[in-house]
């Protein structure tokens, strides 16, 4: 009578839309299964009487009822079996115990696991279980406290199973839950929906999914194995933003089941990137699948070189890979497949990348692949990596190999380095200084400022190295530059170094870089303006007209107002015709309108702009016998 009364009550709640406040299940226990209480007499007895059994021939026989066991035995033989990383054996024991187990059982034996994550495979085996025997139960357990993380798993059996009955009242259910679960929950009830209903999952995913949400793949997948012409008609309608996610899906399909007919309906994707990639994932399924059949295909392809990631495959492919590139591939497209495929065999098997390599006829390809040896062999082994080149004969060569170490060095250990540059032959150290500077621009402020302070100790090279690291330094951080040269250090430099650097400032900052004009040298000074306007017009030609039309009449204005017709006089000839009349020097104000003119679209409004300037008669009259003759 007591169990009728709640059983009523749960019902009742649900009839009224919401159970919220429903009470917590609490039946007393007949029979408790905790794992403590079975004593060792009982272990002996069950064992003995077990004997004879696997673990999954014992469960069997209890679902069977061929084999009677008392409740504590039961708990007993789960706990015998492997539940924190079952097998498919161990799987289908705990299946048909939790198959013979009563309510009441189950709730026991959740609530003797209950916290303790290594029976994860267990509690759902159970949840699962509960809520076919019980649903409102279930269902009302869960709606009592949605957000209780020991809730969580039980909520996607509870709308699984709800959905199978009255998928829009499970729907409408999830939609009143807190937000956090809301997604949660219809992400589990659409991902257990698509196995068997891959079109009702879609359209639960189109309505409350997210539009680049990978589930797109997943329900596509299913969709296409079931119907293929049917999935891509409904990919054909889908909109953009999910549309990538859907063919990925779509061909993971169809390269498991038919590649050749995958490879037939790539031209059906609409646009080139999604196209690409789909033809890149095919190639990797097939090369692993068939190497030889894959690469014969891929004398077909333009770029063969970017079909394959080669990032799991064996040796053996991977030298079929380097002999077929070799054999079909020749400049920058072979060089890049034999990279890849060769950096994969060095991870694999760096003496069989040797031994492959030291079969190559001598020549820039065996360079380039003893390079790459010894730089893995470096990132692994350091000190066998230099004993190896420094064993070698003198020459380009082997500075080669050490400016290669040199630079894998000062990116993971500046300090390491410099100590290995000093012990380096002054040619090998001429070789290197440009490139262990360059290097150093990725160090931060501080060790670029060492550097720059100890270039003297560099030798030759050592010059050429500090501009090379001032010019890094400045497209990194110009503000740092800047600071760091003072106006002192800035009117040191050659024209070309300070338009280098006053460049880079003015990508980033074209107003602070205007500022540091004041401070460089007179007859320096319209060459640099020319080089933040050009700058800062590209960036915002409008902010860059404001800087420009505030500047005092003079050589300076001229080339700024050059800079800016150039900029304008296409898009905007009467504009920039505007600005050419204002230049003083009367031989660039003349070239300026010249060309303006000449490119004007439109003839007749680029005379009536001559005849109606400012321009003086003679002016106007030069122009006009430019126009004629050009």
């Amino acid at each position: 009578m007591k169990y009728a009364l709640i059983l009523l009550f749960i019902i009742a709640a649900f009839g009224l839309g919401w159970v919220a406040n429903a009470p917590k299940d609490k039946r007393p226990r007949s029979e408790t299964l905790q794992a403590d209480t079975v004593d060792e007499k009982a272990v002996a007895r069950w064992r003995a009487k077990t004997r004879s059994m696997t673990p999954r021939e014992t469960a069997e026989a209890i679902y069977r009822g061929t084999l009677e066991a008392t409740p504590e035995e039961r708990l007993l033989h789960l706990k015998q079996s492997n539940l924190r990383r079952p097998d498919l054996d161990d799987r289908i024991a705990i299946h048909y115990m939790v198959l013979s187990l009563d309510e009441d059982q189950i709730l026991d034996t959740l609530d003797s696991i209950k916290g303790n994550h290594s029976y994860n495979y267990l509690e759902s085996m159970l949840l699962r279980r509960w809520v076919e025997l019980n649903p409102e139960a279930a269902k009302a357990r869960y709606l009592q406290d949605p957000e209780d993380p020991e809730n969580r798993r039980l909520g996607s059996y509870v709308f699984t199973n709800w959905s199978r009955q009255d998928m829009a009242g499970a729907v409408n259910a999830i939609q009143q839950l807190p937000p956090t679960q809301q997604k949660e929950q219809m992400n589990q009830l659409i991902y257990r929906v698509m196995r068997d209903d891959p079109h009702r999952a879609l359209e639960l995913q189109l309505a409350y999914g997210s539009p680049n949400d990978y589930t797109y793949r997943n329900i596509f997948k299913y969709m296409a194995k079931q119907d293929p012409a049917v999935a891509w008609e409904k990919i054909s309608a889908l909109p953009y933003a999910p549309y990538k996610r859907a063919v990925e899906g779509y061909f993971d399909a169809l390269k498991e089941d038919d590649i050749s007919n995958a490879f037939t309906q790539l031209d059906s994707i609409k646009d080139y990137d999604t196209q690409h990639s789909i033809r890149r994932s095919l190639y990797n399924h097939w090369f692993k699948q068939d190497t030889d059949a894959a690469l014969a295909s891929l004398v077909h392809e333009r770029q063969p070189e970017h079909m394959l990631q080669l990032w799991d495959v064996t040796n053996e492919q991977a030298e079929a890979v380097m002999n077929w590139a070799q054999a079909n591939l020749d400049g920058t497209q072979q060089d890049e497949m034999f990279a890849n495929a060769l950096n994969q065999m060095i991870r694999n098997d760096p003496e069989q990348a040797k031994a492959y390599i030291d079969q190559l006829p001598y020549g820039g390809r065996y360079r380039s692949a003893m390079s790459q040896l010894i730089i893995a062999e470096f990132e692994r082994e350091p000190d066998a990596a230099i004993a190896r080149v420094q064993a070698m004969p003198d020459g380009q060569e082997k500075r080669d190999y050490l400016r290669s170490i040199l630079n894998v060095y000062a990116s993971n250990d500046w300090e390491g380095a410099k100590a290995f540059y000093a012990t380096l032959d002054p040619q090998s150290q001429r070789d290197s200084t440009y490139s262990l500077m360059s290097t150093a621009a990725d160090q931060g402020s501080e060790a670029i400022i060492a550097a720059l302070q100890d270039t003297d100790s560099y030798g030759e090279g050592g010059q050429q190295a500090k501009e090379r690291l001032l010019q890094s330094w400045s497209s990194r951080d110009p503000w740092a530059t800047f600071e760091y040269l003072g106006t002192e250090g800035f009117g040191k430099l050659d024209k070309d170094n300070q338009r280098t650097h006053l460049r880079n400032f003015a990508r980033q900052s074209p107003s602070e870089a205007a500022t540091w004009l004041d401070n460089v040298e007179e007859d320096r000074h319209p060459d640099m303006v020319r080089t933040v306007a050009e700058a800062w017009l590209d960036h915002d030609p409008y902010e860059a007209s404001l800087w420009i039309s505030e500047m005092p009449s003079g050589e300076s204005r001229d080339t700024a107002v050059e800079s800016m017709v150039n900029e304008i006089r296409k898009s905007d000839p009467a504009a920039a015709f505007d600005w050419a009349t204002g230049i003083e020097n009367e031989e660039k104000r003349y070239n300026s309108a010249r060309r303006i003119i000449r490119d004007w679209d439109d003839p007749a409004a680029a005379e009536d702009a001559l005849l109606s300037s400012d321009l003086s008669d003679e002016e106007v009259e030069r122009l006009l016998k430019a126009i004629k003759n050009d």
